[in-house]
């Protein structure tokens, strides 16, 4: 039963951790391909200069792949050792 349970629980951390990676992936892509608009946008609504916005983002997405390793990742590999 607990072997079952280890398996079902790392299955949806893995699911997690690739919808997260998807997520990423999408955000790069979006301010690589359209990051003008995007700074347009922003810059509306927070008005920001172009370097805080670039450093923003970047800061952004390493705290969210860090979180992904930290949440998904690590207890993933913890159960997969244990399990």
């Amino acid at each position: 039963m607990a072997t079952e349970t280890a398996n079902y629980i790392a299955g949806i951390l893995g699911w997690c951790m690739v919808i997260n990676y998807g997520i990423l992936l999408i955000w790069m892509v979006f301010l690589m391909s359209g990051r003008i608009w995007m700074y347009r946008v922003h810059n509306r609504w927070f008005n920001i200069p172009d370097q805080e916005f670039n450093a923003a983002h970047y800061r952004l997405m390493g705290q969210f792949k860090l979180f992904i390793m930290i949440f998904n990742l690590a207890p993933y590999i913890a159960i997969r050792i244990m399990g």
